[in-house]
């Protein structure tokens, strides 16, 4: 089992970009190469393994490109300089990934509401012709056993309709 196979979702690589990002500042700031070359490696492994393709992965994919770039200038000073804008716009995602997760959960929250909306009224409009159908049958015996039915019905929708009403 690799480091990648347990990572899911973005939360997952972002984290993961976090954790690589925050290796390749320690890496930058050595002289010797053999440690840049392998922070360079698992960020260049980072880009092949994370998934889905989305614009939000492919987004932390170019931080990752970027950042294993940066670990092979020559100075300490560039490398530095460079993985600190890599970490500045790796901030900047994060900030823009939680506002769309926010502005998603408003939209999910909106179009639920929606529905119950919807479902208490078109309940209610049931309910009430139910209750119409109910008054207009006669005293014979099948007319008896259809007006038990409804009346079952009525109740059982009754007792839906505010269980779903609690919801808002």
């Amino acid at each position: 089992m690799s480091e990648w196979s347990n990572i899911e979702g973005l939360q997952g690589w972002k984290d993961k970009l976090g954790e690589l990002l925050a290796e390749a500042r320690k890496a930058a700031q050595q002289e010797e190469l053999d440690p840049r070359i392998a922070v360079n490696e698992r960020l260049m492994q980072f880009v092949e393994n994370s998934w889905p393709n989305s614009p939000e992965i492919t987004a932390l994919d170019e931080i990752a490109t970027q950042t294993a770039s940066a670990l092979l200038k020559q100075t300490i000073a560039e490398r530095l300089q460079t993985i600190t804008e890599r970490t500045g716009q790796y901030q900047k995602l994060g900030k823009q990934f939680a506002a769309i997760a926010k502005e998603s959960e408003a939209k999910a929250d909106s179009i639920r509401l929606g529905a119950i909306t919807s479902f208490i009224d078109s309940t209610t409009k049931l309910i009430d012709s139910a209750k119409s159908l109910q008054k207009s049958l006669k005293d014979d015996a099948a007319d008896q056993r259809l007006g038990e039915k409804i009346a079952e019905t009525i109740a059982a929708i009754e007792a839906l309709r505010s269980s779903v009403g609690k919801r808002i």
